[in-house]
């Protein structure tokens, strides 16, 4: 019975916009998405609130805006966090788009490269041969009938 009444220690404030609070589940709230910015603020991932809370609580996120809640402890009111800024650089890696004939022929829009013809019989053909040790990559290869 008392942790039933824990749960509903979590108050949104202003949520339907009359500035009245509502009794929120806690469970649904911590589970709630948040979006990562990174330093710069550029968008890097998204996360829970209960993830966000982590971030923030120990000097790794700032907090920058909130709408979602707040969360009622013991000793203090937590922000429910709807977006944050992390305080370091996160290096995301770059996944260069897959090599095939679809994307080659997306690409270059179903046109041979060398005639200028939309053509439905296609193949692939390597700029530079690769007998002559040229590349299989995006800029070495083209559309050609």
């Amino acid at each position: 019975m008392v942790k039933q009444a824990e749960k509903t220690r979590l108050t949104a404030n202003g949520a339907s916009g009359n500035g009245v609070a509502e009794a929120v589940d806690v469970d649904v709230l911590i589970r709630a998405p948040v979006l990562v910015l990174n330093l710069n603020y550029v968008p890097v991932n998204v996360c829970t609130v209960r993830r966000a809370i982590v971030l923030v609580t120990k000097g790794k996120a700032e907090l920058l805006e909130q709408h979602q809640g707040e969360l009622h402890t013991v000793s203090r009111v937590v922000e429910a966090p709807s977006v944050i800024r992390l305080e370091y650089m996160v290096k995301r890696p770059f996944l260069p788009r897959k090599l095939s004939k679809k994307e080659v022929f997306l690409r270059d829009k179903f046109t041979c490269q060398y005639c200028g013809k939309k053509v439905h019989d296609l193949t692939l053909d390597h700029v530079i041969p690769r007998r002559q040790h040229g590349a299989h990559t995006w800029e070495n290869v083209v559309t050609a009938c």
